[in-house]
């Protein structure tokens, strides 16, 4: 029988966080053009609106997140990329999150935005 040592423990965790971690990039990767795309959807859509100024502040709010995305996404996965190697596996599958809420942020504004028009 294999005991669960520290070392086998810690092997695990390095495995199941490295494979969350490459995921994660992946799919951070290809939500990227998806922002763009949102970007040009908001902007004309505040462009064309004749509304008042206050049904365009969530266009706004996801013009800036959608505007955000490429860089929280960036320093999110190089400082989650940096703790895996620092071997703080529990912080780097955290900190690897914080494009999600970026994104889910996003989806909201832009469906505020979507409702107000």
């Amino acid at each position: 029988m294999q005991e669960n040592t520290p070392k086998t423990s810690n092997t695990i965790q390095q495995t199941r966080s490295f494979k969350t971690l490459l995921i994660r990039t992946g799919i951070y990767v290809v939500t990227i053009p998806v922002c763009y795309f949102v970007q040009f959807i908001v902007f004309m859509g505040i462009s064309e609106s004749s509304g008042p100024t206050i049904t365009k502040v969530p266009g706004y709010i996801a013009l800036l997140l959608a505007s955000a995305h490429l860089y929280v996404t960036t320093i999110a996965l190089i400082i989650a990329w940096f703790l895996y190697y620092r071997e703080s596996y529990r912080n780097a599958s955290r900190v690897s999150l914080i494009p999600v809420a970026n994104i889910l942020l996003m989806i909201v504004a832009f469906g505020l935005f979507l409702v107000s028009h």
